[in-house]
Parts: structure tokens; sequence; C-alpha cells
């Protein structure tokens, strides 16, 4: 001590966490004072917090750290979530406000009683939440893609409706992902589209159906029956048969069943070798190439009519069902003459002396 009653005495190491000194004073004959301590300046900031560890269930922060220091919890955004002290065995559970249980990361410092910071430490949540059902999901007009919107960096998986895997892809930073699919998708078909996030879990699947761009094959199997009343055929299942005669008038429609299978009431009886024109209209309106099929021929032609034999006695004239054979005969029954009805209905034929 100076003879001014001062002192100053340089310590052997940096004293500056809040540590308590304490100090004597001891005269020349060897009296000692009594202790008077001294607390140093705490201008030390903790050290970061340590084993850090989100629940399964998102709710619950735990670590180690300084004791009696403050433990701060903030999401990526900046937002505290949590708040609480260091136990007196230096660990420390914090409840958080909101469950994190995908993946986010949190930000975790301890601030001392003289408002000293920790370095920041981060950790990250167990990710255990399936993203959200795609959203905006359309077949592309060519049916080779599937755009939508969904979770970023989660990968979409589409399938059809049979279960099969039919494309995949990523989402991109923006949430938007364009999968390419591996058969085009333009008749109609449901697609079954999932997300599955970086953790492996799957969301629910989203829905959509293709448009439907593609015609109908045309229809197979086609008769008609006996009393040309009922055709029957097979074409595509739910698409509208629309039956007509050659001279374009419709005299049946029906809708086919889901087994493929349809059967038509004809208007009126086909049994003399009709031509039909048989097609199929889908849902979306796109129509097939037709089926044509020609009805039985069981009806006999009217008899011959408007005869005349010519002066010379060598032929015969009339008129009768175009393409029909003419048989001529005697009184004997001999025949003796034949020909062919022309496309105008007339006939002319040749007769035997």
């Amino acid at each position: 001590v100076g003879a001014d009653g001062s002192f100053e005495i340089v310590l052997d190491s940096a004293q500056k966490n809040g540590e308590t000194l304490n100090v004597t004073l001891t005269d020349k004959a060897g009296n000692m004072s009594a202790v008077t301590p001294v607390i140093a300046g705490d201008t030390t900031a903790p050290e970061a917090p340590t084993e850090l560890a989100v629940s399964v269930d998102g709710l619950t922060l735990t670590g180690k750290g300084e004791v009696g220091s403050t433990v701060t919890v903030k999401d990526a955004a900046g937002a505290v979530i949590g708040s609480g002290p260091v136990e007196a065995d230096g660990t420390f559970t914090i409840a958080l406000d909101t469950a994190q249980t995908n993946g986010e990361t949190l930000n975790v410092t301890l601030t001392d009683k003289t408002g000293n910071v920790s370095v920041v430490t981060p950790v990250i949540a167990g990710d255990t939440t399936a993203p959200v059902a795609p959203t905006e999901l359309v077949v592309s007009a060519d049916g080779l893609t599937l755009s939508g919107k969904g979770e970023a960096g989660s990968t979409v998986i589409v399938k059809n409706a049979a279960g099969a895997q039919i494309g995949t892809g990523i989402v991109d930073a923006d949430g938007t992902f364009t999968a390419i699919l591996d058969t085009p998708q333009k008749n109609g078909e449901t697609l079954n589209v999932t997300l599955t996030d970086k953790a492996g879990n799957v969301s629910v699947a989203g829905d959509v159906t293709a448009g439907d761009t593609t015609a109908p094959a045309a229809p197979t199997d086609l008769k008609v029956s006996l009393d040309g009343l009922l055709l029957t055929g097979k074409g595509e299942a739910g698409s509208t048969v629309i039956v007509k005669n050659a001279a374009g008038q419709q005299i049946s429609t029906v809708v086919v069943g889901i087994d493929g299978n349809f059967a038509a009431v004809l208007l009126t009886p086909q049994k003399n070798g009709e031509s039909l024109n048989v097609t199929l209209t889908d849902k979306a309106g796109n129509v097939s190439l037709p089926g044509t099929v020609t009805a039985g021929d069981t009806t006999a032609p009217a008899a011959p009519n408007t005869l005349a034999v010519s002066a010379d006695g060598l032929s015969l004239t009339g008129k009768g069902e175009a393409g029909s054979t003419i048989v001529v005969k005697n009184a004997a029954g001999t025949q003796i003459g034949t020909g062919v009805v022309g496309a105008d209905g007339s006939f002319t034929a040749t007769l035997s002396p």
C-alpha cells in the first residue's frame, strides 16, 4: 500500500466473469485485517449451448449450458419460440410455443445475468410431418407431363389407376413441379399423385383426371339379329353407340355397358341385306372410326312388274328389285330365259326360241 493509502495489484489471470475475490491487508508486524470481498465485472459471454435435441413431438428443446443463464430459442425467421433458465446442474428443458416436427432449423443462445450473449448454436428438428397433398395438378394436352405445386424439395410420385408408377419428379425451390409421364395420358385416365419429403414422410394423395382427346376404337363383333330388330357388338365401356342406315339416317342409339358389350334396338327391321354404319362417341365427344355390318337378307323381292314380251318374241322386259336375278319359264316349267335387274330397277331377259 502506497504512502497515499492506495494500491494496485496485478492479477495472475484475468477476472472478468463475475468472480468473487477476497482481499486482506497484513501490516509489518504480521497482523492481518478482516477479509473484504470484491466481485469482478462480467464481460465474458457464456460458452455456446451444447447437446441440443428437439423432442420427437417437437414441443421441447433440451441441452446444456452455463448455470443460471437464460436460454433463448428462435426459429429460422428470427421469432422467439421458447425461453427458460439453465438449471443448477447445467441442463435445461425449454417448452416450445409450436411443435417443430418438419425439419425446422432452430437457433439457440445463452444470456448470462449481466447480459452477455453466447454464440448461436443451431439445431435441426426431426421431420415427422408429411408434406401437404400436392395441388393445382394438370396433365398437359399431349398427356406427357403432369404439373402442380407442393413442398419444395419433396419427390413427386405419379401412379395410374392400377397403382403402377408412371412418372416422378422433384418439387423446385419455388414449390412447383413438372413430372414426365412414361406413357401419354389422354384418354380420361385418373392419376394418383403423392409427395415424399427427404425424411421419407409421404403426403396424402392428390388425384387428377387427364383430358380425353383419344377417340374410342371402332366397334367390333357387330351382328344383326335374324329378325333385323337388334344390333349387338363390343366397344369402349360408357361410350354411346350410334347406328345409321345407308342413307345416313340414325336408326338406333345405346350406351356400351361396363363389360364392353352393347345391344341396340333398331327402329325398323333390317333383314334385306342393308348396310349399317356404327360409331362410338365417348364422354368427351371423341368419335370412333365407323364399323360396318350387313344385315341378313331374309326378305324375298317383290314380284316383277310392267312385264312385256317383244313383238319378235325374243325378249322380256320389266321392273324389279335391283340386283336380283330374273328367271323366265314357259307353261311347262321349262326355263327359257334369264337376266339381272339393273341398278335402275329395269331388266331385259333374252328368251330361247
